[in-house]
């Protein structure tokens, strides 16, 4: 199955019901048992005034899926953009907020139809992990203004191998056939620095549902599950290509599933 028939069929209905748990007030989840509920509206917002978006300012939301960010960002300004790869996510988004979106677009995060700097601020928000990051990063400085601002969220590749949770969740999540990518965050902020941007904040969630939780650490750990990465475009003719920073499983899973292999053939919740 092609990335663009997984989200067109499989993933719009089950995310409306995940959102749609998370705004409920629930912490576990009852659409996927002995999961944690994904991050609510309001842990988003608190997140997204990190950006310090103006009346004036043109905002993409990267990724933008049926336009959960849009009624945010619609307080914000009145300049919001937003591409999908999903056509079905998208002909939705249009439905409920046509009417406050400049424009909507079905294209994928590696590759935009708009023109360079044309963005004052982007914000990829779970959507990073299902991307080719080399290529989506590359596009995102493309897209972003001189002295603009990204917000990215996203999996790192070393977590805690006592977090059961996100090693079933990856697990999961590749039985499902559901695409997902894991940082190197140290190779990307590295990069990122030498690519001359400016980082603003950096969040580091230790374990999986410490996002939804909106419990987190600003001092960088050696392990960690996810981050929040908020930067600035600052060298405006830099085209260096990125090295490769990711990939589809991450170094804790590959490390305890090497161990579990050689002993049972795999890994499961009961072996954990």
């Amino acid at each position: 199955m092609s990335r663009e028939d997984y989200w067109n069929t499989q993933y719009y209905q089950y995310w409306r019901r995940r959102t749609a748990e998370a705004n409920s007030g629930a912490k576990q989840s009852e659409l996927v048992k002995g999961d944690r509920t994904t991050v609510g509206d309001i842990v988003v917002e608190q997140q997204l005034a990190i950006l310090e978006i103006g009346d004036d300012d043109k905002v993409l939301d990267l990724g933008c899926g049926y336009g959960r960010l849009f009624p945010i960002l619609s307080r914000k300004t009145s300049e919001i953009f937003g591409t999908d790869i999903s056509a079905s996510m998208i002909s939705e988004a249009r439905k409920a907020y046509g009417n406050v979106i400049c424009d909507l677009r079905v294209e994928e995060a590696e590759k935009s139809s708009y023109p360079d700097a044309f963005f004052d601020r982007i914000v990829c928000w779970g959507v990073f992990d299902a991307t080719n990051q080399v290529a989506a990063i590359s596009e995102i400085i493309r897209l972003l203004r001189c002295g603009g601002v990204v917000l990215l969220t996203g999996k790192n590749t070393r977590y805690e191998v006592s977090d059961s949770e996100a090693l079933i969740a990856e697990e999961n999540a590749r039985l499902k056939g559901h695409p997902n990518c894991f940082t190197d965050y140290r190779c990307l902020r590295e990069q990122l620095l030498a690519h001359g941007v400016k980082i603003r904040e950096e969040k580091f969630f230790l374990r999986r549902g410490d996002f939804s939780a909106n419990r987190f650490t600003l001092d960088r750990p050696e392990r960690f599950y996810e981050y929040l990465l908020v930067f600035e475009k600052t060298d405006c003719d830099d085209r260096t290509a990125f090295a490769p920073f990711s990939s589809i499983c991450s170094v804790t899973w590959t490390d305890i599933r090497g161990q579990v292999d050689h002993r049972d053939g795999g890994i499961s919740s009961e072996s954990l």
